[in-house]
């Protein structure tokens, strides 16, 4: 084996992108684990990466990289060892770092599936034995079709005793006469033809005591592994209790009890029910997992007990499919519950037997036990015992699509500790932070650890949206006040944190990107928070903000003169409110209006945000609220986004109407169109208000794309309304599928707006007085 690197091998960055890429992938975790083998080719001349923490015995082998935690290793001849730089030797623990990581969940993927096979199987055959005649001869091709359906391979029933056979494969396990199973025979010099072709891979599983056997083969590399051998195993072991039981009855043909004291020995629990639901039967397991005696069950005869499995029986009883396999939780006398393999088998009634109903019942508590644990796995840390990368993706889906604060930390000069203290020392300070983390977080928060010494919090805002920097600053306190005690010493932490305020759409990393980035502005500033930015507080940097009345918006008047009148919007079809309309007028009638005031005397923001402040003190109405700002720019489109992103206004809520006689210029235009496309984004609805129906505004529309236009027929009052107008408009508004509503109709126009013709062409039209 060569550890220096290959001449002319990847530059050590595009390594990392691809293993990276690899374990990101979906593909087969035995193609990715494939191609980090490739990859560790690639990079090492004859390098290895086999299993085990200690360096084989081997003369001149060194180990490169090893991975304590899971047990794989990357070895090499020590003779070359000197030519890798410290690069390299990073790359080599990525490059065993990833094949663990894959191996593991591989592995844990193959017992997860093993265990759900075995069920299966041991349901299937159960149901075979039971309808099995002392007579039948094809037992064993009922075995092999039972298997084969569940492997899609070869299978062969076999005896040890057998003097000859036809099957290559079968003379093979006789010879062996041991369970084993091989994947990819010819790798282990074994080369078995079945025709032409060359067997790959095979489970022999033989039961020594009756001489009986099974071989599961294929001419492809299948994925057989020691779940798989079990799987063969249990059902060899049910097919050995058939041919006991046909024997027996071959030669004591009169004595009947041989089926029962075989069922009362095996350890799946029977049922027999009849067609009112009495138990006929029940042996020793049934009890066992229904809590009672089998005496019990027959004389009891609870309706409790067989109402557990009348939801099957009526499935099965309605099917053309006699069977049924599920998995169940028993209810026990005492309310514990029992975790089971349920089959339900259908007995004609011409079977000459009482039973009409035959139920097999298989323990799977430890499969059960062991899924869940398969599953904590899956989503939690096993150093640290909080949620993985997995497990924080799974949480963050049952949270509600509000406001959430993301913090992503990261624990500063990890790799010296552990290069001073050991593994061990890096350890139990990745541990501390963890348990510090959890402590101080409420219990609803999310902590997860996503990477070796990154962790991540997601915690929902509430009331605490104003103080993000001080709650993020009161977790970092937290975590470095108290130095962590390593061994006999204590070392003093620090971490890098970064601080940012998300809504939960898209991906994780979308989620995490602006707290990581903060993350990284943190440490770079040898700072231990970070807070994304725009993010710091929403109030800070914007006194107006804080308080509207801080602002010099009506300079010898005071803010509370100011209030909001509402005017609500009906359907003309039903009368139903269709939402309202939002405006500030004086408390105290004045000639000029405050939009008018506030565009005199170049009051825009100001005038923006109050109107924004009143929008806050409203409840929520059915339909959206409409408002109509003074020509908003940037400042009001940022800070509809603070307020969306706090909680504080819901987007779906809001409607942002543009005033055509507003809209004047090409700048204002472009300015208008900005803002609407922003608004959008946000799931802010957009009107346009038409007030001076000259025409101008269709080219307005195509520019801002609204949802709705607005006709503003003030000035249009004592002008007798047209049926081409009205009908101009409806067919306007249908062809570009844009809601219409009219403000201060005549009476003329709206028994025209209310005919057949134009409801047809506009079902949602509004109208406001």
């Amino acid at each position: 084996m060569h550890a220096k690197v290959k001449p002319g091998a990847l530059d050590p960055s595009v390594i990392f992108r691809e293993i990276s890429t690899i374990i990101a992938s979906n593909d087969p975790y035995e193609q990715r684990i494939r191609g980090v083998r490739e990859l560790t080719d690639q990079c090492f001349d004859g390098a290895e990466l086999i299993a085990g923490v200690h360096c084989p015995d081997t003369a001149g082998l060194v180990q490169l990289a090893c991975n304590h935690r899971r047990g794989y290793q990357l070895v090499a001849e020590q003779r070359y060892c000197p030519t890798l730089d410290e690069t390299h030797i990073k790359l080599a623990k990525a490059l065993v770092d990833a094949f663990a990581l894959l191996m593991h969940r591989f592995m844990s993927k193959q017992n997860q599936e093993g265990a759900i096979l075995e069920v299966r199987a041991t349901n299937q055959m159960i149901i075979a034995l039971l309808g099995l005649e002392p007579s039948s001869t094809d037992w064993q091709e009922i075995t092999e079709g039972i298997i084969g359906g569940l492997f899609e391979a070869t299978v062969h029933v076999f005896s040890l005793t057998a003097s000859s056979t036809n099957a290559p494969i079968t003379a093979w396990a006789i010879r062996v006469a041991q369970s084993l199973y091989f994947a990819d025979l010819l790798d282990h010099g074994v080369t078995i033809l079945d025709g032409d072709e060359p067997i790959r891979s095979v489970i022999a599983a033989i039961n020594p005591t009756s001489g009986y056997g099974i071989t599961v083969s294929s001419t492809s590399a299948r994925d057989f592994n020691p779940a798989s051998l079990a799987v063969v195993e249990d059902c060899l072991r049910i097919y050995v209790i058939g041919i006991e039981l046909i024997e027996h009855a071959r030669s004591r043909p009169n004595e009947s009890s041989l089926l029962t004291s075989i069922l009362s020995s095996i350890d799946i629990g029977i049922l027999g029910i009849a067609e009112g639901g009495k138990i006929l039967f029940a042996n020793r397991q049934a009890g066992e997992l229904l809590g009672y005696t089998p005496g019990e069950l027959v004389r009891t005869n609870s309706n409790s007990i067989v109402a557990q499995f009348e939801e099957y029986f009526a499935i099965v009883g309605g099917s053309h499919t006699p069977w049924l396999t599920t998995n169940t939780l028993l209810r026990k006398p005492s309310g514990k519950p029992q975790p089971a393999s349920l089959s339900v088998r259908r007995i004609e009634p011409d079977q000459s037997v009482d039973y009409r109903y035959l139920v097999s019942l298989v323990d799977t508590t430890r499969s059960h036990f062991e899924l869940e644990e398969w599953r904590w796995h899956a989503n939690h840390d096993p150093l640290t015992g909080i949620l993985n990368r997995n497990g924080l993706a799974n949480e963050l889906r049952r949270l509600n699509n509000g406001p959430v604060m993301v913090l992503f930390l990261d624990i500063n000069r990890i790799k010296i500790i552990n290069d001073l203290l050991g593994h061990r020392g890096g350890d139990r300070v990745i541990t501390s932070v963890a348990q510090r983390l959890v402590a101080a977080t409420k219990p609803n928060d999310i902590v997860a650890r996503v990477g070796g010494d990154e962790f991540v919090v997601v915690g929902s805002v509430g009331e605490n949206f104003r103080g993000l920097k001080r709650v993020a600053q009161r977790i970092v306190n937290s975590v470095i006040t108290q130095p962590i005690d390593v061994g006999d010493r204590q070392l003093a932490v620090s971490i890098s944190m970064g601080a940012a305020l998300e809504t939960l759409h898209g991906s994780i990393d979308a989620l995490l990107g602006r707290a990581d980035h903060a993350m990284y502005e943190a440490k770079q500033a040898g700072q231990n928070l970070h807070v994304a930015r725009g993010d710091e507080d929403i109030f800070a940097n914007d006194s107006q903000l804080a308080d509207p009345n801080l602002f010099d918006f009506l300079r010898a008047r005071d803010t509370d003169q100011v209030i909001a009148e509402e005017y609500a919007w009906e359907r003309i079809s039903d009368q139903s409110r269709g939402g309202v309309d939002l405006s500030l007028a004086w408390r105290e009638p004045i000639l000029e209006t405050p939009r008018d005031y506030a565009m005199r005397n170049h009051l825009r923001d100001e005038y923006n945000w109050l109107l924004l402040h009143h929008l806050l003190r409203r409840q929520s109405i059915d339909g959206p609220t409409g408002i109509s700002p003074l020509k908003p720019g940037p400042l009001f489109v940022r800070r509809l986004k603070i307020l969306s992103r706090a909680g504080y206004l819901n987007p779906s809520k809001i409607q942002l109407v543009f005033r055509s006689i507003e809209l004047n210029s090409d700048e204002s235009l472009a300015e208008a169109g900005a803002v609407a496309r922003e608004a959008q984004n946000l799931g802010i609805s957009i009107a346009l208000r038409w007030s001076s129906g000259e025409g101008g505004e269709i080219a307005q529309v195509a520019y801002l794309h609204p949802n709705q236009v607005q006709v503003d027929l003030t000035d249009w009052l004592e002008r007798p309304p047209s049926p081409k107008l009205a009908s101009g408009l409806a067919a306007f508004s249908h062809s570009l599928d844009i809601q219409v509503a009219f403000i201060h109709p005549n009476g003329r126009l709206l028994s025209l707006l209310k005919s057949p013709r134009l409801q047809e062409l506009m079902p949602n039209a509004l109208v406001r007085h």
